[in-house]
């Protein structure tokens, strides 16, 4: 539990930081309780999460190909 924790906070700051603050945290739960469920918590669904997460996955995989052709510099608010 500890190393899904550490894990999937890790992927909340590196989003954060790495897409010019753009809060990427909307899995962490769906991550956490695939995991439980995984190891066998009782009454944890498995199917749901890791249908949600494959549909995420999915979705970024599509946006980033999409936004590629975007000249860089297109979304950038003052400072």
């Amino acid at each position: 539990m500890l190393a899904f924790t550490f894990c999937t906070g890790m992927i909340d700051a590196l989003g954060y930081l790495g897409l010019d603050r753009v809060f990427t945290a909307n899995m962490t739960g769906n991550v956490v309780i695939l995991g439980m469920g995984l190891m066998g918590a009782e009454g944890l669904p498995v199917l749901g999460p890791l249908l949600a997460l494959g549909g995420f996955l999915t979705g970024a995989g599509m946006a980033g190909r999409i936004l590629r052709r975007i000249p860089k510099g297109w979304g950038h608010a003052p400072r």
